[in-house]
This record gives C-alpha cells, sequence and structure tokens, in this order.
C-alpha cells in the first residue's frame, strides 16, 4: 500500500474526473497523466534496505518512509521462517531456519541438491569421532541457518525505524568455527580432505558482538526466563534468608533465575544443553564481569548430582549460589575479592532426569540405586572417554605430551545427551580446577581413578603432589571429613585422612576427573560427600555448615603456582603452545589468547614455552611457601628460522598420537578411501578446492640422527 502527499491526492481525483472535462485536449490529459506519475514516483515508499539485503529483492509490505519520510507501520511477511529439520541436519539445537543462505541457496530443495550437503551425507563414512560430529554441525548451520525473528525491544532500540524484527537468518558464531578448524582440520588431512571453502570462518561467520548462532548447543547467550505455574514462584524479592530444602527441577530453575536476577552485577545463568528428557542443565555463573571471560582470570567449575539418587550436592550449590548472592549484597570482602579475581561456574545438577526418578522411588531404594542413571540407563561418571588407560599404558610415559586424544572406537558406542554437553562446555571455557560433588561416602578422590593392574592401589597422575594439596585444601577445610575413622561408611571405601587417589577406592572407566585433567587440563577432584545420599531436608542446613568453608577454600585455591601470556614478536597471543616443567611430562597448552595456567606447589622449577615455528623460551621461576595468589610469568617468543626439523621425542609422540587415531579403525575397513567418489556415483561435482594433492598427505617425518637429538633437546 502507497501513501501519496496533498499534491498526489489532487492529481488522482482530476484523472478520475477527466471524463467530466470534455473540452480538455489529448495533450492537456497527457501532460496530466505525465503529473501523476512523477508524483506517484516521487512520494511513493523506498525499500527498507535491510530487507533488500537479506532477500535480494524487495517484498511487498517492506516500504520505508512516508509523507515527509516519517515511519510508519508496515505489514511483516509472513511465512518466511520454515522448518530447519534435514535429514543430514536433524541435531541443530533450533527448529527454524529461512532462505536465502549464505551460500545463495534460495530453498529447501537447493541446498538438499548441493555439493555441500552430499558432503554431510558422506562424511559419517569418511571419518569418525567427535570431529565429524562437529564439522557437521557448523556446516548445518551454515546451510541451514537459524531463523531469528519476532517481536523485541532490544531489537526494535537497535533498528528504531522499524515496526517490527524482520525475520534474518543468523550466521554461525565465528569464535565456534575456528574452535572446531582447530580441532579438527588435521583429522581432514589424515583422509586426504582439506577444509572445505564453505566453512571458511572470516567469509560465512558472523562475530560475537553481532548477534550470532551457537551450532554446538553451548548457549552464548543468558538462559531464557522459563515459565512457572506457582504464584509463589514468581515473586521477585531477596529473601534474606538461605532456603534449606530440596529442589525440584521447576523450582531450582526459579531459585537460579531469582539469584541471578538479584545479582545480576556479578552473575547470570545459562544452560550447557539438555538432558535426555529435554530439561535444561542448567550453570549459574559468578564473577566480575557475567559472560566474558577476561585475560588471565581462572576459571573455576563446581558440578553435582551426576548420579540422580546423590542428592546432597546438588541442594550445597544450590545453596552456595543464594549464599555468594546474598553475601555480595551485603558487600562482603572475601567473595568481592573472590569475584574480582575469579569466574566461577556452578552447575547444581548433570541429571536431573535420574534426580526426578529418584525423588519418586521409595526411600530404600534411592539410597542405594534407584535413579543414579540418566533415563538411557547410563551412568554419566562410566560414560567420558577412557584416556586414563591409553596413558597407564605409554611406552614412554617420561617424554613430554599434552592433552590425549580422543580414540575414534569411543564414538561407536552410545555418548548420552548430558555427557556431550559437558564435553562441549569444557571445550568451550578453559576451567583451571573443577570439583564433582558425590555421595555415599566420606572422603576426597582425584586421579587416577584406574591402576594399571586393576587392584585397589595407589596410582599417582604426574601432578600427584599438586592434586594431593587440592584435596587436602578441601578436606581440611571440612569440620567433620579429616576425622572420618571415626564413622565408617557401610561401602568401606575410607582413605587416610579421607584423602586418596580413585584407584585406591575403587577402579573405574570413564570417569570425568580423569578425562578432565587428560583431555583438558583442569585439576578435577572428586568429593564424597556423606554416607547417605538422599539425606533428609531438616540435615541440609548442617551438612551446609559442614562444607561452607571448604567450598571457599577450594575455590581460592585456583591461585597458586604460575600464569602467564605466550605472546609473539608483535605482542599477539599464541594458541597451542606447550608450556612444560622439567621433570613433569605433562604440558598444558595456551588458550586462543595465549593464556596459561600452571598449578605448582612451592619450589623452584625449569619452565619451558615452545611451538612449531617458534624458537623455545626457558625460565627459571622460584614460587616462595606462602603465596596467596598465582605469580605471572609471560613468554615472548621468536619466529625460528631454520627448517623445522623433528626431534626423536616429537617423531615418537606423532607415531604415538597416529597410531591411537588408527586403532579405532582397525576393523571398520579402510577410511582412507577417495571420498570424491560418493560424488561421481551421485553424478555430482565435489566442493571446489577441497582436494589436496598427493604430495600434501601427511607422513611421518624420518628418525633423525644423534646431532639432532642434541641439538634440539627440549631441556
Amino acid at each position: 500500500m502507497m501513501l501519496f502527499s496533498d499534491v498526489g491526492r489532487i492529481l488522482v481525483r482530476a484523472t478520475c474526473s477527466w471524463v467530466l472535462v470534455p473540452r480538455m485536449t489529448n495533450v492537456a490529459r497527457l501532460l496530466l497523466l505525465c503529473l501523476l506519475v512523477a508524483a506517484l514516483c516521487t512520494h511513493c515508499q523506498e525499500c527498507d534496505p535491510y530487507v533488500v539485503q537479506q532477500y535480494g529483492y524487495c517484498p511487498p509490505g517492506f516500504e520505508l518512509g512516508g509523507y515527509g519520510g516519517a515511519p510508519f507501520p508496515f505489514r511483516p511477511m509472513e511465512g518466511r521462517c520454515e522448518s530447519a529439520r534435514f535429514a543430514y541436519c536433524d541435531t541443530l539445537p533450533y527448529s527454524k531456519t529461512i532462505f536465502p543462505n549464505s551460500l545463495g541457496h534460495m530453498s529447501r530443495a537447493e541446498v538438499e541438491v548441493s555439493s555441500e550437503y552430499v558432503l554431510l551425507s558422506v562424511l559419517s563414512d569418511l571419518m569418525q569421532g567427535d570431529c565429524a560430529a562437529r564439522i557437521r554441525q557448523l556446516a548445518c548451520a551454515v546451510l541451514v541457518p537459524e531463523c531469528d525473528g519476532g517481536l523485541g525491544t532490544a531489537a526494535l532500540e537497535s533498528q528504531p525505524h522499524y515496526g517490527f524484527v524482520v525475520p534474518r537468518a543468523l550466521r554461525p558464531c565465528r569464535v565456534r568455527c575456528e574452535d572446531i578448524r582447530l580441532d579438527c582440520e588435521q583429522d581432514l588431512r589424515r583422509i586426504r580432505m582439506a577444509w572445505p571453502p564453505f566453512l571458511e570462518c572470516d567469509n560465512h561467520m558472523a562475530e560475537e558482538e553481532e548477534k550470532c548462532s551457537d551450532p554446538t548447543g553451548l548457549s552464548l547467550e543468558p538462559w531464557p526466563v522459563m515459565e512457572v505455574d506457582s504464584p509463589e514462584m514468581s515473586a521477585p524479592e531477596w529473601p534474606g534468608k538461605l532456603l534449606f530444602q530440596h529442589h525440584h527441577y521447576a523450582h531450582l530453575a526459579w531459585l537460579l533465575r531469582r539469584t541471578a536476577a538479584a545479582c545480576a552485577d556479578v552473575a547470570r545463568i545459562y544452560t550447557l544443553g539438555h538432558s535426555s528428557l529435554h530439561r535444561h542443565l542448567l550453570a549459574i555463573e559468578f564473577s566480575g564481569n557475567p559472560g566474558e571471560h577476561e585475560l588471565m582470570e581462572p576459571e573455576v567449575r563446581l558440578v553435582a548430582n551426576i548420579h540422580g539418587n546423590e542428592v546432597l550436592g546438588r541442594e550445597l550449590l544450590a545453596t552456595l549460589a543464594q549464599h555468594m548472592c546474598a553475601m555480595h549484597r551485603r558487600g562482603d570482602s572475601r567473595v568481592t575479592s573472590l569475584l574480582e579475581r575469579t569466574r566461577i561456574h556452578i552447575v547444581p545438577s548433570l541429571n536431573p532426569d535420574g534426580y526426578q526418578f529418584a525423588t519418586e522411588s521409595p526411600e530404600m531404594e534411592r539410597q542405594l540405586f534407584s535413579g543414579r542413571m540418566n533415563m538411557q540407563n547410563m551412568d554419566l561418571n562410566r560414560n567420558f572417554p577412557d584416556l586414563t588407560n591409553t596413558v597407564l599404558r605409554m611406552k614412554a610415559p617420561k617424554r613430554h605430551w599434552g592433552p590425549v586424544p580422543i580414540l575414534d572406537e569411543y564414538w561407536s558406542d552410545e555418548v548420552a545427551p548430558e555427557t556431550r554437553a559437558v564435553m562441549r562446555w569444557s571445550s568451550s571455557i578453559p576451567f583451571v580446577i573443577s570439583a564433582n560433588l558425590h555421595g555415599g561416602e566420606l572422603l576426597v578422590r582425584y586421579p587416577y581413578d584406574l591402576s594399571l593392574t586393576g587392584e585397589e592401589e595407589s596410582s599417582p597422575s604426574p601432578d600427584e603432589e599438586v592434586f594431593r594439596h587440592l584435596a587436602s585444601t578441601y578436606v581440611d577445610a571440612h569440620k567433620i571429613m579429616a576425622n572420618n575413622g571415626t564413622e565408617s561408611c557401610p561401602l568401606r571405601m575410607s582413605a587416610t585422612g579421607g584423602v586418596g587417589s580413585g584407584a585406591q577406592v575403587y577402579n573405574l572407566h570413564g570417569g570425568m576427573q580423569d578425562f578432565s585433567y587428560l583431555h583438558h587440563g583442569c585439576f578435577e577432584i572428586t568429593v564424597e560427600l556423606g554416607c547417605r545420599k538422599f539425606p533428609n531436608a531438616s540435615e541440609l542446613e548442617q551438612e551446609w555448615e559442614n562444607n561452607r568453608e571448604a567450598l571457599f577454600s577450594f575455590m581460592e585455591s585456583v591461585h597458586q603456582g604460575i600464569k602467564g601470556v605466550v605472546r609473539n614478536e608483535n605482542g599477539r597471543g599464541i594458541r597451542g603452545i606447550h608450556v612444560a616443567v622439567k621433570g613433569n611430562p605433562r604440558d598444558v597448552v595456551t588458550t586462543r589468547s595465549g593464556e596459561y595456567w600452571r598449578l605448582l606447589r612451592p619450589g623452584t622449577y625449569l619452565v619451558q614455552a615452545s611451538g612449531p615455528g617458534y624458537l623455545p623460551s626457558l625460565k627459571r621461576i622460584y614460587i616462595p611457601e606462602g603465596m596467596r595468589q598465582a605469580g605471572q610469568v609471560d613468554f615472548k617468543l621468536k619466529p625460528d628460522p631454520r627448517p623445522r626439523r623433528v626431534t626423536v621425542q616429537r617423531w615418537k609422540q606423532r607415531q604415538w598420537m597416529t597410531k591411537q587415531h588408527a586403532s579405532g579403525r582397525r576393523h571398520g575397513g579402510d577410511r582412507s578411501v577417495s571420498w570424491w567418489l560418493y560424488f561421481k556415483h551421485l553424478n555430482l561435482e565435489p566442493p571446489a578446492a577441497t582436494i589436496l594433492p598427493t604430495s600434501a598427505e601427511p607422513e611421518l617425518p624420518r628418525r633423525p640422527g644423534l646431532w639432532q637429538r642434541r641439538r634440539h633437546s627440549r631441556f
């Protein structure tokens, strides 16, 4: 519909009545018609430039302006958002998409016949493992973008001349694309495939400052406000006292939301993903700048209720969130100092489905095993990759190693959605320490959870001394845990002084704490909070008093050892640099910004930063007794002008890594088959510039000579 000026209306009336002017000549009538057309073209609405950019044309009803250029409400385009469910894109974290996408596909039919979509159909036959799933999710987010549309105050403020928010396609977040490419590009090269051009992070992705879509399903935005049915659960006031009671799922969600709203300047709520029954795995974050990782600020993680019937940790962490918010509002110096220097993530329940099942079970059954598993009958603390067995059987355990890769064979078994959510979460945030709260005993365990012989005996990790200090920090601050010899639990899983390695208590495969340590470099301990897995509500207040100081002491213990940034000559942080300590074979690896954290006990150490293409840098450091914060040790690496040579150590490491990745394919046939043959079978051309020349196929280097070993020795 078009709007006309007063002049335009007069011309319309004159034109409509020109038959009433019989004496008007044809020239006059032609002149009047020209004036009418000019008025219409001058005063009609110009098309909305945002709509033209999104759709390539101006649909009816998307005109801008009005008489005098004033904005006016216009009708929205209907039916632009459509279903995002495609055969090979059925795991996207959203349900609506919109076309055209960034590749120019105008419809679902064009996507389904494109070579990019056909690549998704054969990707699972070409490679296995986590990378196959992550690349597939990223590709689906490009081909089937999330549709963002509807009314919204923030959007209207940013686009005040619109009467509504125009539906638009959200591009995937560039930061997620860079993470996936860094982790998975080498896996593609093993099958002689280059990184697909349509997944270039610079071309089809959006920056975090823009509104972007996260294909991994890990929410980058605060968790949306959930609807509640109970009127008493909608009260916004802060009660001023802690609530010591059992919280079902909806009540726990309300409690975390209210806590985050009461302390919005230091807290936010978000979700890791969904459980088997699609309940949110909720997390609440506390920091001086919620939602942002600040340079060299350590990340701390507290999780509980991985077994649904072990509920004490769930209620303790819910109470901890309330307590930290209340202390912050009162200006408590300890909490203020902690939040200024630390970013804390609290997840009260990793198994909300199991908890719900446990609450509906008889008392005796839930004290034993009822509700322990998730709804797929899987023990989540046995569902993580078993990397401990790989490390214990290494033939050269004294050589330096970084993150232990996940074997391809792990993905051939069923992986719970809760486990996948935790793995994505751990990959996105560089956690330094973590505590996993359990029930059924009264002690603290630390890696390793498995011994080489399978017997209940000590199985120390390279960081045994640091782990024992972290565990002792919690135990010593606990009111009764250090003296647990006076009260033995029925299972009699005791450890000296309430502290012991996991294998000393019992052996297990696929535990969360060993995986966090070996794959992500996070120092995680397992806290067994008490003999009763499902205590009565009347016992919760006393349990909080027993554990309050221990929880705070553990969070503060992250500030020890050293931390720093590894930069190049231009002052930019370098990602993927190994920071090694002489005498300890486990390295830490720098983050995207070049940061690292290395927990160490007091003493003198030789620390070296090294990486491909740079000359190593070695420093001698001293950590005094009683130091209450991590010392800052930065490195500035110079580029290596020499052609890269491979030491015996690196050569053996590459052989070992290649062997581990290949072990999952031994019984699955030849996985290196030329993937483009699938396109020929379908009479389609593969995506351009994705096939590597044969000469680019990676090969293991030859064994170097003795002179190379001496010249390139690590220390």
